[in-house]
């Protein structure tokens, strides 16, 4: 399979006829769709690296997720949602003791 994806890889022509239903760009960019990576990198960087990557920093796998959960609130103007879900599950959590039993 990866002797293939080369062989079309390595044909620009045979790659644009069998790639053409996915490069519909005109249609993409009226409907407002970032073509490019552009907008996806700036994200990363925006979301992920101004907080993680500084000098020093040190972080689990789930801390990590967890501050990225909510840098990804603030920026989407969803902080009181984001609260407002997390006070939910506590809520109903406390309402159900298995939950606390199993979380121990």
């Amino acid at each position: 399979m990866a002797d293939e994806s080369a062989a079309e890889r390595d044909n620009p022509a045979r790659y644009l006829q069998t790639s053409r239903e996915r490069m519909r760009y005109d249609e993409y960019r009226a409907k407002g769709y970032h073509i490019g990576s552009g907008v996806v990198e700036s994200a990363c960087k925006n979301v992920v690296q101004i907080r993680h990557k500084r000098p020093g920093m040190r972080w689990s796998v789930e801390g990590a997720q967890e501050v990225l959960n909510l840098r990804t609130s603030i920026l989407n103007s969803k902080w009181d949602e984001f609260w407002q879900r997390r006070r939910q599950r506590t809520n109903s959590s406390i309402q159900n003791p298995v939950n606390i039993l199993r979380a121990a």
